[in-house]
């Protein structure tokens, strides 16, 4: 029995012996491979070495590609097999290598361990050059020295064309770029590469040049009184402009566009035909509708040409924009009905009835007698003004001499005044037996009139 377990344990000591001897014999090899069950970025590498993890490693990667943002809107692309693109994990399997204990690979295999590791990733400088030659926004540079920027003329204007873009700035661009692929990111943001374009000498003279035209065809001028309005804008100022042999402002020595006073006196021609009403007829609403055009001997306003000529041509020069009221030499009492106040008189001939206004409402209303149509003795349709109020007066002519109670003049020897020689006023009786020339009222109207308006009262008399 002794013997028997004698045998046995020699057995088992052996065993164990050879087991040990065996697990020594082994571990040596863990100094070139990996242990069994190690997993590097997924992948299993146990008993590989260094450089065979490493091609595993790097043949389970996904194929790279760098998307280059150059704006919100714009991007392009570019592949890894076209700018020699690699991984490395060897520096970091040299660490993991270098920390692994030969003789704890039995423990390593009853345990085994996953690890995570970035490779050192690269590309061939020269194939990645080739390719960003070839992206637009490394082409920017050529296209805008070949890009034609001059300035046009247009309907409403100049206008400079200009196909020059911002460019890019190649050596941070690259600099980003290599960053980003080393750094094995996705995607690169160029947006903040780009400058100004650099203009030429020559595209430099352009791009002054128009902001001389800009700045003057920018000037908006609105002369403005009341509710009469008119703008000059650029379609003006440019038609101002002395013009070259290619239609461009002519400039002077000292680099000021020269202005045409002849074109700016025209505009000022156009200026007074709209507000200028001293001397012209005046258009009047008729109490009972529609309109009819008047003569008056009121004084009306006239723009001072010469002051707006200065005006313009300072303002247009110097770039500055305004809203004005018109410089006068003559001023009107206003425009429009605001010109004869609230409190006038309307005679409407053809209807034969006269209405005297006071503070815009109708304050009397009569019948009339003007002068007579037959005998060429028709009352004047005018804009005239009471200049004058007397009681009691005789009025004389070549075969006549009427005792009138109110004479009020109105216009020369025309005035307006009772007749008590009448006994009918009103209809048609002015055509055939009219008056001389004024204005007949039933006594008590004149009497009413008389006392309300004043001297410089306006009168409107039309047919």
């Amino acid at each position: 029995m002794k013997k028997g377990l004698k045998v046995f344990g020699i057995v088992i000591v052996s065993l164990l012996a050879s087991v040990m001897l065996v697990y020594c014999l082994t571990a040596p090899s863990f100094q070139r491979v990996f242990f069994w069950g190690t997993v590097v970025n997924g992948r299993n590498v146990g008993g590989l070495t260094i450089d065979e993890a490493n091609e595993a490693l790097k043949n389970s990667g996904e194929r790279y590609q760098l998307t280059v943002e150059l704006s919100e809107l714009e991007e392009e692309t570019l592949r890894g097999e076209d700018i020699g693109y690699t991984v490395d994990y060897s520096k970091e399997l040299k660490t993991l290598m270098s920390a692994q204990n030969p003789f704890l690979w039995g423990y390593a295999v009853l345990n085994p361990v996953a690890y995570e590791r970035k490779p050192e990733r690269s590309c061939k400088e020269e194939l990645l050059k080739e390719q960003l030659a070839s992206l637009a926004c490394f082409q920017i540079k050529k296209q805008n020295a070949a890009c034609k920027v001059m300035i046009e003329k247009k309907p409403l204007g100049y206008q400079l064309h200009d196909e020059t873009k911002e460019e890019l700035q190649e050596d941070m661009a690259f600099s980003k770029i290599v960053s980003a692929i080393t750094g094995g990111e996705s995607v690169v943001d160029l947006s903040d590469c780009y400058v100004s374009y650099q203009p030429t000498e020559e595209v430099q003279e352009v791009y002054d040049k128009w902001e001389k035209i800009k700045k003057l065809q920018n000037v908006h001028i609105v002369f403005k009184d009341g509710d009469l309005e008119t703008a000059l804008n650029a379609v003006s100022i440019v038609d101002f402009m002395e013009k070259d042999g290619d239609g461009l402002p002519l400039f002077d020595e000292s680099g000021r566009i020269v202005l045409n006073d002849d074109r700016i006196h025209d505009y000022i021609g156009k200026l007074a035909k709209k507000f200028n009403t001293d001397g012209k007829a005046r258009i009047w609403e008729k109490i009972n509708g529609g309109t009819v055009e008047l003569k008056t001997s009121d004084t009306g306003y006239q723009i001072d040409e010469e002051a707006i000529f200065d005006f313009i041509k300072e303002s247009v020069s110097e770039g500055k924009s305004a809203t004005v009221r018109p410089m006068y030499v003559k001023e009107g009492k206003g425009r429009g009905r605001e010109e004869f106040g609230d409190s006038y008189i309307e005679v409407d001939m053809s209807a034969q009835k006269l209405y005297y206004f006071e503070d815009g409402k109708v304050h009397l209303t009569t019948d009339i007698v003007t002068g007579n149509l037959s005998r060429r003795c028709g009352t004047p349709a005018k804009i005239c003004s009471v200049y004058g109020k007397e009681r009691n007066r005789v009025l004389r002519g070549a075969n006549y001499a009427s005792f009138v109670y109110y004479w009020m003049p109105v216009s020369g020897n025309i005035g307006i005044h009772d007749a008590t020689w009448r006994d009918e006023f009103g209809g048609e009786i002015y055509k055939t037996a009219g008056s001389h020339g004024c204005i007949n009222l039933p006594k008590d109207k004149a009497g009413e009139l008389y006392e309300h308006v004043t001297i410089g009262t306006p009168v409107i008399m039309y047919y």
